[in-house]
């Protein structure tokens, strides 16, 4: 197990948390946590979950401060070929767009046939 903490005044983050629980394989837990000040994110989270052939999830999350987005959301599920799922959700503000959520599935394809598009959804009010 590895556990890095630091704590910092004004101009840096308020608080960094980092966990790394090592297996054979590879870290099977990686947990990471930033809070900032004003100025920058309020909150970012971000955690890896690991298994031989690679991460099986991946989530990471921001949460920001006026003239920024509100929170943005990703998460990434893997197999050992590739990525699954990818699930990217942006929240912003007055200056930009309130919602746009990128989705991409991956599967095996036939290589007869032409790949799939990723779907791709985006609104802005």
């Amino acid at each position: 197990m590895h556990l890095e903490l630091d704590q910092h005044l004004e101009g840096g983050p308020v608080l960094h948390l980092e966990l790394d629980q090592p297996r054979e394989g590879g870290p099977v837990l990686h947990l990471e946590v930033d809070q900032h000040l004003e100025g920058g994110p309020v909150q970012h989270l971000e955690v890896d979950q690991h298994l031989e052939g690679g991460p099986v999830l991946h989530l990471e999350e921001d949460q920001h401060l006026e003239g920024g987005p509100v929170l943005h959301l990703e998460v990434d599920q893997h197999l050992e070929d590739g990525p699954v799922l990818h699930l990217d959700l942006e929240q912003h503000l007055e200056d930009g767009p309130v919602l746009q959520l990128d989705l991409e599935q991956h599967l095996d394809l036939d290589l007869d046939q032409d790949p799939p598009s990723p779907l791709s959804l985006s609104r802005v009010w």
